[in-house]
């Protein structure tokens, strides 16, 4: 086997100490040329720092480190970040607290913490209870913005971020609607004609679940949740399906360990500007 491969699979095996979706956020990297640099250090982790067209990633997965290790990533971000002096970055570690400590220097501001969740129990068929799901409507797209920005709202308000995010963002939420839509990876459920929840899909990851707040506490979340969860495994056949949580939301925490699922791996952003997370 090709070097390189064999060293690329080794650090896609570090990076999902952070979250499932980063190996093949690596490997479109590197099939774009967008990967900026790579090294991985056997028996301790790896570096990855990749871009696209909104930002740059650094990311950084070790599960324990030393002083020469610590040398190095410090100066793989100085070396590289004046390349992207004109984008947004991030930076993405696991749990490794020398390596959070790190960047402590660099005043950088912890913008999500949080941890990736794991589907333990498949449910079986589920019943919608009187539930529709219903085809996107591109003329109700303000009231779909309008509700999610309703659901999310509190958390925000309790992590310092602005309000009404994606209204705020407007033309990037239709953006994200539409596109949704057209992949078969966006589920908008009704009662009565009025919206109850709306699930975003991105391949086997759970994406944004949101329950209309005047609908919450009736175990609609329970039914939409177990529904995605069985279209991902029964319908669409994939073995593992994934979300993330915030720490701050300790409510939906308790929401996704009570519906089956399990914590698998921890996460940590760093960036500039916490606003536009």
């Amino acid at each position: 086997m090709n070097k390189n491969i064999i060293i690329n699979n080794l650090i896609k095996k570090d990076l999902l100490m952070i979250h499932k979706s980063l190996p093949k956020e690596f490997d479109d990297a590197i099939k774009d040329s967008k990967v900026i640099f790579s090294k991985h250090f056997l028996g301790y982790g790896s570096i990855v720092i990749f871009f696209d067209n909104q930002k740059v990633s650094f990311v950084y997965s070790f599960n324990k480190t030393n002083k020469r290790i610590l040398k190095y990533i410090d100066n793989s971000f100085i070396g590289n970040n004046n390349l992207v002096k004109k984008k947004e970055y991030e930076i993405l570690i696991n749990e490794n607290k020398e390596v959070l400590n790190l960047f402590k220097k660099y005043n950088l501001k912890l913008c999500d913490s949080g941890s990736e969740y794991k589907l333990d129990i498949i449910p079986e068929a589920v019943k919608l209870e009187g539930l529709k799901n219903v085809k996107y409507n591109p003329f109700r797209v303000d009231e779909y913005i309008r509700i999610i920005d309703e659901a999310f709202n509190p958390l925000r308000d309790k992590m310092g971020k602005s309000l009404n995010y994606r209204k705020s963002h407007y033309k990037e939420s239709v953006e994200k609607f539409n596109s949704s839509a057209i992949k078969n990876n966006l589920f908008i459920f009704e009662k009565d004609g009025e919206i109850v929840g709306i699930c975003f899909l991105n391949a086997n990851v759970i994406d944004t679940l949101v329950i209309n707040p005047s609908f919450q506490g009736q175990n609609y979340g329970s039914i939409i949740l177990s529904y995605i969860s069985h279209i991902l495994t029964r319908k669409k056949g994939y073995a593992e399906v994934y979300l993330y949580v915030v720490a701050e939301n300790e409510r939906a925490k308790n929401f996704y360990l009570r519906n089956g699922y399990r914590i698998n791996a921890k996460y940590r952003v760093l960036k500039e500007n916490c606003d536009e997370c």
